[in-house]
Parts: structure tokens; C-alpha cells; sequence
């Protein structure tokens, strides 16, 4: 019986060494858990990781683009745009119309639109070329219009209706739609990449020189509020107005 008991002591005194452990073990764990700093979520910091590139030291070329504006206009606003993105759709449709009523139709600044349709929108690139199929009858700004008016309807039954009711020529514009100037819209793509454009919508803003280059001294992106549009533009703007004649 005394041995019994002695054994059952013994078997009482490990059990209690061993929860004393385990408690031990436990308020430490949390002592440090509390004392290290909270973990990001998925993806923090890796913008401030990866700066965003220097803005093109050479003047781009706005050859081949889609203008809308004065000729005579100081400063241009580059747009890279995706049909099917709602981003894109949302500056078209809320932030477009007043810089256009304030800055292009009062000749202060022109706009010029590239294309750039990205892989994960399956629908984007074949409206890219609609747009750039109706650019070829001239109605490529209305056609824009119409397209992110509905970025849902972007099928190729929508594509050549719109095309309709702008009055194109049908014939001409299905042939286009038939990858005429697919080649267009992908050179468009490949060409923002080395300006430093890796989604949509993305402007590229600053002084228009020698008629047909813009150099670059702003580049942002985002359906931002028309007001950080109007700082951007306004001061670049006074700068263009400071510049002697000749620097143009």
C-alpha cells in the first residue's frame, strides 16, 4: 500500500513539473509575441522596396497616337489606357470631361491616347483595335466614348454595333476588326514598358516640344480625383508660360 502510494506521488509530481513547463513555456511565448512588431499583410512594403523608375530623360514621340487638342497647346497628357479596365472606364467617364472642358477646349493642353491592353483583360485587346479600326474613319474619340460608356459589352456583336451607330462604314470597319491592326495595338503595349508603365490607366504629362514630342515631367496613374489632374497640369503649365519662346 505504501509503495502504491509512493508511486502515485511520484506520478503527481511529474504531472505537476510538467504543467508548471508548459505554463512557463506559454507566458514567454506571449511576452514575445507582444513585444515583436505586428507582420504586414501580404505585399506591404513592397512598393516602398521598389521605387518607381526615373521619368524619361528623352522627349517621347506622340507619332501615331490618338491626339485631341490644339495643335497649339504648350503641354500634353499622355493616357495609357485599357478598355475593360474599370479604373480606365471610371477617369473616362468621371475625370475626362472636365479636364477636357477646362484644358483642351481652351487650347491649353492636348491629349494623346495609347493603347494598352492588359493580358489579364481577355476582352482588350480586341476592343483596342476597334477603337483604332474607328480611329481610321476618324471617329476614334467618339467610338472611346462609347466603349466606356458599357467596358461590360465588349463582345464583337457590341464592337461592330457601336461601329453602327457612329455611322461607320460596316464593311470596312468588320475587315479592320480582323486583325488589320493588331500589330498596332501591341506595339502601343510594348512601347510603355521602357516609360516606366506597368498598369492602367497611366498618364504621362509635361511640355510639348518641337510640335510633336512631349517631354516627360510627371507620370502617375489611378482614376485620381480631377483635382490632383488640375496640379499636375496647372503646374506644368506655368512652367511652359515661364519658358522662353525659343525652348519650345
Amino acid at each position: 500500500m505504501l509503495s502504491e502510494r509512493s508511486r502515485l506521488s511520484r506520478w503527481q509530481s511529474v504531472a505537476e513539473t510538467l504543467s508548471l513547463l508548459v505554463v512557463a513555456a506559454a507566458v514567454a511565448w506571449l511576452a514575445v509575441a507582444r513585444a515583436a512588431p505586428p507582420s504586414p499583410p501580404a505585399g506591404a512594403g513592397v512598393a516602398a522596396r521598389r521605387p518607381a523608375p526615373p521619368v524619361p530623360t528623352e522627349p517621347i514621340s506622340l507619332a501615331g497616337t490618338e491626339l485631341l487638342g490644339k495643335r497649339t497647346a504648350r503641354v500634353g497628357l499622355v493616357i495609357y489606357s485599357d478598355f475593360q479596365c474599370p479604373f480606365c472606364a471610371r477617369f473616362a467617364t468621371d475625370t475626362l470631361p472636365g479636364l477636357q472642358r477646362k484644358y483642351v477646349k481652351t487650347g491649353k493642353v492636348r491629349l494623346a491616347f495609347r493603347q494598352f491592353p492588359l493580358p489579364i483583360h481577355a476582352q482588350a485587346q480586341k476592343a483596342a483595335e476597334a477603337a483604332v479600326c474607328a480611329g481610321r474613319q476618324g471617329q476614334f474619340w467618339p467610338y472611346h466614348d462609347l466603349l466606356f460608356a458599357n467596358p461590360q459589352a465588349l463582345d464583337e456583336t457590341s464592337l461592330l454595333g457601336r461601329a453602327s451607330s457612329l455611322g461607320l462604314d460596316q464593311p470596312a470597319f468588320a475587315t479592320c476588326l480582323r486583325g488589320e491592326v493588331a500589330a498596332a495595338v501591341r506595339a502601343d503595349y510594348a512601347g510603355g514598358a521602357p516609360l516606366g508603365v506597368t498598369g492602367t490607366p497611366t498618364f504621362l504629362a509635361g511640355p510639348i516640344v518641337d510640335g510633336d514630342r512631349l517631354r516627360v515631367t510627371h507620370r502617375f496613374s489611378g482614376a485620381l480625383p480631377i483635382a490632383q489632374f488640375e496640379a499636375v497640369l496647372d503646374q506644368v503649365l506655368g512652367a511652359a508660360a515661364k519658358a522662353a519662346p525659343g525652348t519650345r
